[in-house]
């Protein structure tokens, strides 16, 4: 059962670097992003004086020399522009901060979890009669479309393995007249750059692809289930609702499945659930999951018979750049994240 509750509003402050244009940050951003670099390579306990660690990758191992600048920079600049102030970098403390802060030091396991079509090889075998993915019907290295008898008639999402929106509904068999609106999408999906957005290098190492995913259910009928894990455990969750690609609505609970009356991103908070059979499942494999990750946002979907399937594993949701109507929520999540945890593994096996 659902109930409605009220958006906790934003506390009267001043983010006036909110909507502004990357090209008039980047200045300023490249002199923090130097300081920040400076003073991390100064510290006797520096990130760069740890060894790569086996099975684990790192953005500062990925890029090197003034493009590990350059692409600071930019994601300094992106977080910015989307929250409003500049993160502080020296000293993380805020959840966010410390997301961006994961890009460039962060162990990130290699192969990544986050390729979509290689999601379901994280699921612990424990849960693999519980939790299920999507069936693939069609996949290509190359940008093309399916042959027309490789995907069964109906409606299904085509997709990229190694991005974020690029998920399109398509009715299967393709109808001529939007073939090429749809080759041209596709194109796209082919020309990520090497140096990734604002840092996300781990998209960069994957050889992309396009493939065709089964409709679980109808969208009406689903519920999306969004957990955020840190040193493997889940601080929080949020449903999601929304239309494919346009989410309106985020209504988020801790652990225990209590209402967090915040908003996220300034997005409408829906009604409130007292009650979800599935939750202590996807909240148990979430954390298994990412049980040797330093974070991961776990998706989930819920069908409507009850099914539960599971979506996709991100590091780093919205490039870091994430604000809540309560800004202490930020910090509250932030100092419970241990964001140097794997380095002190690595001494303690050193």
């Amino acid at each position: 059962m659902k109930t409605l509750t009220q958006n906790k509003a934003e506390p009267l402050a001043d983010y006036p670097l909110r909507g502004t244009d990357l090209a008039t940050l980047m200045p300023e951003a490249l002199e923090r992003a130097g300081e920040w670099l400076r003073d991390e390579q100064s510290k006797p306990e520096s990130c760069f004086k740890h060894p790569p660690r086996k099975g684990f990758g790192r953005g500062i191992e990925f890029y090197s020399g003034y493009d590990l600048l350059h692409i600071m920079a930019r994601s300094l600049a992106i977080y910015a522009s989307k929250v409003g102030v500049w993160p502080n970098l020296i000293q993380p403390r805020k959840q966010t901060e410390k997301l961006v802060w994961m890009k460039f030091f962060g162990y990130l396991p290699i192969p990544t979890p986050a390729n979509k079509l290689a999601v379901g090889d994280s699921i612990p075998p424990e849960y693999r009669d519980r939790i299920h993915t999507a069936k693939v019907f069609w996949r290509s290295s190359q940008p093309a479309l399916p042959a027309p008898d490789a995907v069964p008639e109906g409606k299904h999402f085509l997709k990229a393995n190694n991005a974020s929106g690029y998920n399109l509904h398509v009715q299967f068999p393709i109808q001529p007249g939007i073939v090429p609106q749809l080759k041209q999408r596709i194109a796209q999906m082919f020309q990520r750059p090497l140096l990734v957005g604002g840092g996300e290098w781990w998209y960069a190492m994957m050889q992309p692809e396009i493939f065709v995913e089964q409709t679980i259910d109808d969208p009406a009928k689903l519920s999306e289930w969004k957990f955020f894990v840190f040193n493997g455990r889940c601080h929080y969750l949020y449903e999601r609702e929304g239309a494919l690609g346009n989410s309106t609505i985020h209504t988020a609970y801790d652990r225990d499945f209590n209402h967090i009356p915040v908003s996220i991103r300034h997005l409408a908070i829906g009604e409130v659930r007292d009650h979800l059979p599935q939750f202590e499942l996807m909240r148990d494999a979430a954390e298994s999951i990412a049980r040797d990750m330093l974070f991961a946002r776990v998706d989930f979907y819920v069908t409507g018979a009850g099914k539960v399937y599971l979506g996709e594993v991100t590091f780093c949701p919205a490039n870091g750049a994430i604000y809540y109507s309560d800004p202490s929520f930020d910090r509250h999540v932030g100092d419970q994240w241990d964001h140097l945890a794997q380095y002190r593994l690595n001494e303690a096996q050193a």
